[in-house]
């Protein structure tokens, strides 16, 4: 966020999702100064979730894991995310219960529960 150097803010909601994501204190420090990080401290921070040592490597076990799951379940997942960082505490849970209900219901989540009583690995379509 080098923006300050040129007297100027981040836009696009920089100053809004940096705070949320690493606290306060961090993020008024990296937007005051505008100094780079390396990845260790920003990992240390959680500015980011992982270093790896080949982006694109990880970038594709990452995808690999994530694409064995499935879609419905990954988008309930992001909207109850969003809720949750939108919303008020009490929204957000609505919004998670409405969506875990809709995948009890749903083939795969059906799959998912039975596989794991029987022991096994789910086949989700």
């Amino acid at each position: 966020l080098p923006e300050v150097r040129l007297g100027l803010l981040p836009g696009a909601g920089g100053t809004q999702r940096l705070p949320r994501l690493i606290g306060r204190a961090g993020a008024l420090d990296l937007l005051l100064t505008g100094r780079s990080l390396d990845g260790q401290e920003a990992l240390r921070i959680g500015l980011v979730d992982r270093v790896a040592p080949t982006a694109i490597d990880a970038a594709l076990a990452l995808a690999t894991e994530i694409a064995g799951h499935p879609a419905a379940t990954l988008s309930a997942i992001g909207r109850c995310v969003d809720a949750a960082t939108a919303q008020d505490p009490d929204d957000g849970m609505r919004v998670e219960l409405d969506e875990l209900l809709e995948l009890f219901e749903s083939a795969d989540g059906r799959e998912g529960v039975r596989a794991f009583l029987e022991r096994r690995s789910p086949s989700f379509s």
